[in-house]
């Protein structure tokens, strides 16, 4: 690989970072991001055998830092590092669009052991995969393509449910719950019709229909987005599940490349958000429920006209159509 070829590849991450815009953008994490891909696009940084960029801490050391030894430093270094394995998508993308065969991905190189031996990172440039980007290339008018966000955003529910996978003992206790669930269901009712009929007063039978509507509405609240999401592979999450406050994420249940010993693909619950950008107004595009003819399907809606900037959504080829496309016309005066 040329000198040349490498020193693009690396560029893709600081034209990312000085793009981004998103969540934590203003951090020190993210800031600290930028001064690696500064080092790494300078005339000539420290390199290994590989041709990785190396560095540590002390290539970004400020006089505060000498006092604790870089304690502090070293703390945002490894947060730093986790913010840009949530960019992989993104920068496979970036560097697809631009033809590049690799995009740079940060990786421990070396831990410190004590006297003196600092632990040392390196980016490491990693084939572009083509079968996750979107060739927009090839996108006719009126067409967008979605990228898969991530975020570090978490609590116990999505700790329990991002990354769960149907295998094993996951799938048996799945499957075993969503049958309990659905016999519970039909015990309420059965229990409900029984109950109404011993009922001698209207505040009797009015009570036990509101208790029975309480259970019923509490087990389609809770396990809903299960069914839905194994039915149709991809659901819009519950606001506990949510990655971002003001913004839509989605529950995907997606194959992870293994298979059943019955031929029948393994799949695991992802936690995630697809956003596009706007070919009229360059606005945000982010997945939502869709409404009225669109109503139980997936449509993409801009951040700054929702109602007429709107786009259809399919998760598998990550591409959308403009609904009303009369905008083309207006974006073309």
């Amino acid at each position: 690989m040329s000198n040349n070829q490498t020193d693009k590849e690396l560029l893709i991450g600081k034209e990312f970072l000085e793009s981004y815009s998103g969540k934590g953008s203003n951090t020190i994490a993210y800031r600290l991001l930028k001064l690696i891909f500064d080092l790494a696009c300078s005339e000539n940084p420290s390199r290994d055998d590989t041709n990785s960029v190396i560095f540590s801490w002390r290539d970004f050391q400020e006089p505060d830092d000498v006092s604790d030894d870089g304690a502090r430093l070293k703390k945002h270094l490894r947060k730093a590092i986790k913010k840009w394995d949530l960019h992989t998508e993104a920068l496979n993308q970036r560097a697809f669009d631009q033809q590049l065969a690799h995009y740079p991905i940060i990786e421990l190189a070396e831990t410190g052991g004590g006297a003196g031996n600092l632990t040392k990172y390196k980016i490491k440039l990693v084939p572009t995969s083509s079968s996750s980007a979107v060739d927009k290339t090839a996108l006719k008018e009126g067409y967008i393509g979605y990228t898969a966000e991530v975020s570090d955003t978490t609590n116990p529910f999505i700790k329990l449910v991002d990354g769960l996978t149907a295998k094993g003992i996951n799938f048996y206790v799945l499957v075993g719950t969503m049958t309990v669930a659905a016999m519970i269901g039909v015990f309420s009712l059965w229990a409900w019709l029984y109950l109404i009929s011993q009922q001698t007063t209207t505040f009797e039978l009015l009570n036990t229909t509101m208790n029975f509507g309480l259970i019923v509405g509490g087990l389609y609240l809770f396990f809903s987005p299960v069914y839905y999401c194994i039915t149709r592979r991809i659901i819009i999450a519950p606001f506990i599940l949510s990655l971002e406050k003001n913004c839509s994420s989605q529950i995907e249940y997606a194959p992870t490349g293994e298979l059943h010993d019955n031929g029948k693909t393994v799949r695991q619950f992802k936690i995630i958000s697809y956003v596009g950008k706007c070919l009229v107004c360059g606005g945000r595009v982010d997945v939502e429920k869709g409404e009225g003819r669109m109503s139980g399907r997936l449509v993409g809606r801009c951040s700054e006209s929702p109602i007429e900037h709107e786009y259809t959504f399919d998760h598998k080829t990550k591409i959308g159509k403009l609904i009303h496309e009369e905008y083309l016309d207006v974006k073309a005066l």
